[in-house]
């Protein structure tokens, strides 16, 4: 561990000891974002995995050493993720069980730069489950994509580009049915593919606190 005020600095590297000096490089030029996590009324959303996602730059021969920062908010709905590094492109995202996805971003922060306003609005999320009745055969993998066509009114918080908005989920060999997690409300395409082949589309609502379903027959 390497510390480097105001930040705390995690990073591995693999060390031959073949001379009796050894010379490390370091980057501790890094920054720190700070943020609240809350729902579309303001009130704090406790437990979501907050996520900083670095862009990858082809051009830089220590891309594979970015890794992506994470912590969890507090009962405040607070986060804080230390050790960004200065200069790099990112963005800020949350998910967590029965919530919807939320982004921020891109940042782009100077050497020691500390940004306490990466704030995210979420809300609660809906399940689809997506059943086929194969008949006899369930010997193929089924794919089926999901895709947002209009959020609820009950979705308060916008609709920022989420995965949330276009899922893919697979029925695997031997079974009927797989359940898409974490949608945000409203009416989707569901579409069954089958070797990039589209076979069946329906249109169906996914809405809050009800045990959505969609069918397809072989």
């Amino acid at each position: 561990m390497i510390q480097s005020d105001p930040c705390v600095v995690a990073h591995e590297q693999p060390v031959v000891l073949d001379s009796p000096l050894q010379k490390l490089d370091f980057d501790l030029t890094r920054c720190v974002v700070e943020g609240r996590v809350v729902d579309s009324s303001g009130a704090p959303v406790a437990d979501q995995v907050i996520l900083a996602r670095l862009s990858r730059d082809k051009q830089d021969p220590f891309r594979n050493a970015h890794s992506d920062h994470r912590v969890r908010t507090g009962a405040d709905g607070r986060y804080r993720l230390v050790g960004l590094p200065a200069g790099k492109s990112f963005s800020i995202q949350s998910h967590g069980r029965g919530w919807q996805g939320a982004y921020a971003g891109p940042f782009r922060l100077e050497e020691g730069e500390v940004r306490g306003d990466a704030d995210l609005v979420t809300d609660r999320s809906a399940d689809l489950t997506i059943t086929v009745d194969r008949g006899s055969d369930a010997s193929r993998r089924i794919e089926v994509e999901l895709r947002l066509i209009e959020a609820f009114p009950e979705t308060q918080s916008g609709l920022p580009k989420s995965a949330s908005h276009r899922r893919r989920v697979s029925i695997r060999e031997g079974t009927r049915s797989a359940t898409a997690e974490d949608l945000t409300p409203g009416r989707y395409t569901v579409e069954w593919q089958h070797i990039g082949r589209v076979v069946a589309s329906k249109e169906v609502d996914v809405s809050l606190d009800v045990d959505n379903r969609v069918s397809f027959t072989e």
